[in-house]
């Protein structure tokens, strides 16, 4: 009997230890799957700034390669292509091509568009930046497509 009475209040110690051990646990687990969610949220919106970034470049792209609605004008691209013709030599004639820039808005979020021609050796290049923003999250993507003037399907991507 003696060796009984001497344990009388093991039992509550063991119960508040099990409770300590739980709490321990779940408060781990729900630090691990807040910042687990959070992570996963970070992620989701760099890839929409990606895409919005792309979608970017395909409206500069298409606004440079396409026919324009008016048949009397050429398509934008030819404004930055190397006139050997007026300029002999590429640098001078560089220095007479427009930029372009434009901030397009994709439905709450906007990307911005520059379009810049350059020289590379003998041979001119268009760059075309773009710069996916999300508004809601302030995450951003920068994109760059850099194409031969004449030959826009020899492209590279930076």
């Amino acid at each position: 009997m003696g060796l009984l009475r001497k344990n009388n209040g093991i039992a509550m110690i063991s119960v508040i230890g099990m409770f300590l051990v739980i709490i321990i646990v779940s408060v781990s687990v729900a630090s691990v799957f807040s910042q687990n969610l959070q992570q996963a949220n970070l992620q989701a919106n760099q890839i929409r700034a990606h895409y919005l970034a792309v979608a970017g470049i395909d409206l500069a792209v298409s606004a440079l390669l396409f026919d324009p609605a008016d048949p009397d004008q050429e398509p934008l691209i030819e404004s930055l292509k190397w006139d050997k013709d007026a300029y002999p030599d590429i640098a001078d004639d560089l220095v007479t091509r427009p930029e372009f820039f434009d901030i397009v808005e994709i439905e709450d979020d906007e990307v911005a568009v520059t379009i810049t021609p350059i020289n590379s050796g003998s041979k001119r290049e268009i760059v075309v930046h773009a710069l996916g923003t999300l508004h809601g999250s302030g995450v951003t993507k920068s994109l760059t497509l850099i194409f031969d003037a004449e030959n826009p399907l020899v492209l590279r991507w930076e």
